[in-house]
């Protein structure tokens, strides 16, 4: 170094990284460095922004950046000489994401992936937004609206940081103090303010965080957490009611879904509403009968709408993660794992409600949804689930780009080659919506990357096809049948699939654990030989994550393996909790102590490494270990997203432990833990009553541990016997409520 800047040129250290996705870049203009104490003291030493880029293997728009905007070479010349470039897997570092995307979604309103932000060399953020193209691109084309290009984006920011550097360093961090001030006020049980919410934005309510090294602790100085005396005394079941108002209140009721500018499935709403009816008759009586079998009827519509949408892929292969249109014919086609996971789990709730039975219209998607959960591309020669599957792909094997989607689009003229002109070619376009000019609007295609294509969705059903041919109804399902298999070997033959992530996320799989075993605790009283066999997937994933990504010495769990080997990056709160939900499900499906004794180790892990034992807020989980490198908060998450929060589920898996170890027969050394686990459940949800009692809509998962909270845990008792077979097989088809753990007598 000499004269505050490095005698040497920024040098690419992709191929150092450790997930598939930052390694992809080592060939890239920009010379990408790793987030670590190299890249800080650069950009400390140079004075120089941070330029970050999070995204992840399966989106569209992180591919076109990394592939257009990153390989534009004055954007990347500008990238080395003037910021020190840093890029991160989303699935690697969670934590930063979140952090970053309330930055974004506080200042724009809105935020998305890929995430780019600058930063100050302590990390605290200048500007930020998602996709950004290269200049000269069709997608910056010349209009009135057009955004600016990343390069003049570049250098605006280059501009500003010579000229008026100390401005924007204070402005860095009064936003972080604005962020954390927030944090703060969730934790009280004054009213959110207006100032408040306009800096946080709407993605940001869920916020409570302190800087990460503020409290070092270790076990030996940790009080227990314990539910403080006329804390939690307002949040009751009537929190249900007004919550159900607001869900009801934004219910698309033509399409299905919720209100928005893209359609998400959003599980943990949808669960809440499932679930509403199964409750107990106190939390029924609260929020009304009429309103109960409303709430259902939303979930199961919305479900009924996203099985015949363009986010499923009628030949077998999973859902894609959203949808551009209000009527779901359009999807982003990345399709993430977890999300499929939870869907699974909807999908088994809605057949649940509906008895059960072969004939319920749920019954079949369930089975292709955990099909698709337990075999390949998803399911991993190691043993584990991949995260995800990629947008691009490409519609035939001698195209030589990719497109989004490509592999899951049709012609009108395909289908007449693969099904032969005629009836069954017809009956097939008639039920998807198959058109010879293509079923996506214009308005949606501005590059031209759908013309004359379609998706597939349906918008027939078999009556009124049989109506339409002329044909019986038998004669439909069976072409239809066929039609499936022919277009499917087709595709496999002729296309060229989507690339698949390398990264098996702990917690993710997780999630994966708590759907197939819960599917196959319930499908092996339909089809034996499928209940069983997603049974044993569940188990072999339990066993899997066990002895790739648990280390039993240190009692640490490992975010996730990377093409096969495990990073160093530990696991994260909500890694912990899914698991533990995943393995509570999978002892209800087999009763398997084993699974208990692991759940158990996990818990305890997460308490130790988590749980937020100090201060005014304390109680609940943070998202991130203390000490946690480079991370400017240290948040704690309470409000569902796509996913369930670390907290919801964690708080649901706190209340079960407490209600199994409590159980008569168990050793005394479990009744006292019992008793620290259900004081530190209710200590979770105590800790965001604030949010809860003035935005209940958007912590569905917390809201329905109130029940528990409230009422208790719901137990089944399992004996020996044929009658207690009986009994047990009723308790594994009723629809969930939860939580309701399962004891032995």
């Amino acid at each position: 170094m000499h004269g505050g800047h490095y005698e040497e040129p920024l040098v690419n250290c992709a191929a150092k990284g450790q997930s598939n996705y930052v390694r992809q870049q080592k060939d890239s203009p920009v010379a990408w460095q790793l987030l670590n104490e190299d890249a800080i003291a650069r950009a400390k030493a140079e004075d120089k922004l941070i330029f970050m880029h999070i995204g992840y293997s399966a989106c569209h728009y992180s591919h076109l950046m990394t592939n257009e905007t990153f390989a534009f070479l004055g954007i990347a010349r500008e990238l080395n000489e003037n910021f020190v470039p840093v890029i991160i897997d989303r699935d690697e570092r969670p934590d930063l994401d979140v952090v970053y995307m309330n930055y974004v979604e506080a200042v724009h309103g809105v935020g998305g992936w890929p995430l780019n932000v600058f930063l100050t060399p302590e990390l605290e953020p200048v500007f930020g937004g998602t996709y950004w193209p290269a200049p000269n691109n069709d997608r910056a084309a010349d209009n009135e609206d057009r955004a600016a290009d990343f390069h003049e984006i570049l250098l605006m920011l280059q501009k500003l940081w010579s000229e008026q550097r100390s401005r924007l360093r204070q402005e860095a961090r009064e936003i972080i103090g604005q962020l954390l001030a927030y944090a703060s006020e969730g934790t009280s049980s004054e009213p959110v303010s207006t100032a408040a919410m306009a800096v946080a934005g709407i993605g940001a309510k869920d916020l409570q965080a302190k800087p990460p090294r503020a409290q070092p602790s270790t076990a030996s100085n940790k009080a227990p957490v314990v539910a403080t005396s006329g804390v939690g005394n307002d949040l009751d079941i009537d929190l249900m009611e007004t919550a159900y108002t607001q869900i009801a209140g934004t219910y698309d009721a033509v399409h299905g879904g919720f209100t928005g500018t893209v359609k998400y499935v959003t599980a943990p709403k949808l669960s809440l509403l499932l679930r509403l009816p199964h409750f107990r008759p106190e939390v029924r009586d609260m929020v009304g009968y009429d309103e109960t079998e409303m709430a259902l009827r939303m979930a199961k519509d919305t479900l009924r709408a996203i099985n015949r949408s363009g986010l499923h892929d009628h030949l077998g292969r999973g859902f894609s993660r959203c949808s551009v249109t209000a009527d779901w014919s359009l999807p982003f086609f990345e399709r993430l794992m977890v999300e499929n996971a939870l869907l699974l789990g909807l999908f088994t709730d809605a057949w649940l409600d509906e008895c059960g039975t072969r004939e319920s219209e749920f019954f079949p998607v369930v089975l292709e949804t955990a099909d698709y959960l337990s075999s390949a591309p998803l399911l991993a020669s190691h043993g584990l689930l991949l995260s995800s599957e990629a947008a691009d792909s490409r519609f035939s094997q001698h195209d030589s780009h990719d497109g989004p989607g490509a592999f899951f689009l049709w012609t009108r003229r395909e289908l007449d080659t693969v099904l032969g002109p005629g009836v069954d070619s017809d009956v097939a376009a008639a039920h998807w919506n198959v058109q010879p000019r293509g079923n996506i609007s214009p308005n949606n295609d501005p590059n031209d990357d759908f013309v004359n294509r379609n998706v597939l969705h349906i918008v027939k059903d078999v009556p009124a096809l049989a109506t339409q041919f002329n044909q019986p109804e038998a004669y439909i399902k069976t072409v239809l049948a066929e039609a499936r298999t022919k277009l499917a070997e087709f595709r496999a033959k002729e296309r060229v699939a989507p690339s698949v992530s390398s990264n098996a996320v702990a917690g993710y799989n997780g999630v994966a654990i708590a759907a197939l075993a819960k599917a196959g605790a319930a499908v092996q009283y339909v089809e034996p030989a499928l209940g069983k066999k997603y049974i044993q997937a569940a188990t072999s994933l339990a066993q899997k994550l066990k002895a790739l990504l648990w280390d039993t010495k240190t009692a640490t769990l490992f975010r996730m393996l990377c093409e096969g080997k495990r990073s160093d990056t530990p696991a994260y709160a909500e890694d912990y909790a899914y698991i533990i939900d995943g393995l509570l499900a999978l002892y209800a499906a087999t009763l398997d102590e084993s699974h208990i004794s692991w759940a158990v180790e996990l818990q305890n892990a997460q308490i130790e490494a988590f749980v937020d034992a100090t201060g005014a807020s304390r109680g609940g989980f943070f998202t991130a270990r203390e000490n946690t490198p480079h991370l400017l908060l240290r948040l704690k998450a309470g409000m569902d997203g796509i996913l369930p929060s670390a907290n919801a589920v964690s708080a649901a898996n706190l209340f079960s432990l407490g209600a199994m170890l409590a159980a008569p027969g168990r050793t005394d050394t479990d009744k006292k833990k019992a008793v620290e686990y259900t004081a530190l459940a209710k200590a979770t949800v105590e800790a965001f009553e604030a949010e809860l009692l003035h935005f209940p809509w958007l912590f569905p998962g917390l809201l329905a541990c109130i029940v528990p909270y409230r009422l208790g845990v719901k137990t089944v008792v399992v004996k020996d016997g044929e009658k207690a077979e009986k009994e047990l097989k009723e308790a594994r088809l009723a629809p969930r409520e939860g939580p309701v753990v399962f004891v032995k007598a």
